[in-house]
């Protein structure tokens, strides 16, 4: 379920954020929030019979992708109902970040000079040792579903560390992004910014992502 760009009040408390520019389309931003233990922690501690799926692609070539895919959602388990309401605020307060780096780049809907309204919910990742994404673009203006063929930026964060590789390769850029706890990413999903997960070496890594249209 898509969900509407809105800050939420009730949601887990957002940290001051700091970010840099790694390219002119990149922005990695750090801080951004404090809850990602509590988040992984609680979702190891509830039972989720079945709700992590095997990681899918657009074009469905599955030797692509090796990874799990659980959505943060309340319709999955109303206690990660805090969680999404928390992670939209950061996806929303990113965006207008993002936009005073790129005059001409959107902002979140709650700005009345936004114009992005949606994003397509958000999806906790599990990549264990060995596990990776291979170099791929977020769009496909072919498909059916606008919730894929539109999208304009894709973000991806980790919400804690405790494992070694996983970085974020841009190889176009030549810009590898080494997650942090609390961090994200905000970049133009498009064919300009073919990206991939690099395989995990030791520990399990963690990332949640959307797409913003």
């Amino acid at each position: 379920m898509d969900a509407p760009l809105s800050p939420a009040p009730t949601a887990p408390q957002v940290t001051p954020a700091r970010w840099e520019m790694l390219d002119h389309g990149i922005m990695f931003i750090r801080g951004a929030y404090a809850w990602g233990a509590d988040l992984i922690e609680m979702v190891k501690s509830i039972s989720l019979p079945n709700a992590w799926e095997k990681s899918t692609t657009l074009g469905g070539v599955q030797s692509w992708r090796e990874s799990s895919t659980l959505r943060l959602a309340a319709e999955v388990h109303p206690e990660l109902r805090d969680f999404e309401r928390g992670f939209q605020d950061v996806v929303c307060r990113a965006l207008n970040a993002y936009a005073i780096e790129n005059e001409f780049a959107i902002k979140c809907a709650a700005d009345p000079k936004g114009w992005v309204s949606q994003d397509t919910g958000y999806d906790l990742l599990r990549y264990g040792v060995g596990q990776f994404y291979k170099a791929h673009i977020d769009v496909s203006p072919r498909m059916k579903d606008q919730s894929v063929a539109r999208r304009v930026l894709s973000v991806v964060s980790w919400p804690v560390g405790g494992f070694e590789g996983g970085g974020l390769s841009f190889p176009r850029q030549k810009v590898i992004v080494k997650p942090e706890p609390g961090s994200l990413v905000v970049f133009p999903a498009n064919y300009v910014y073919p990206h991939e997960s690099l395989p995990v070496t030791s520990g399990t890594k963690y990332s949640i992502v959307t797409w913003l249209y």
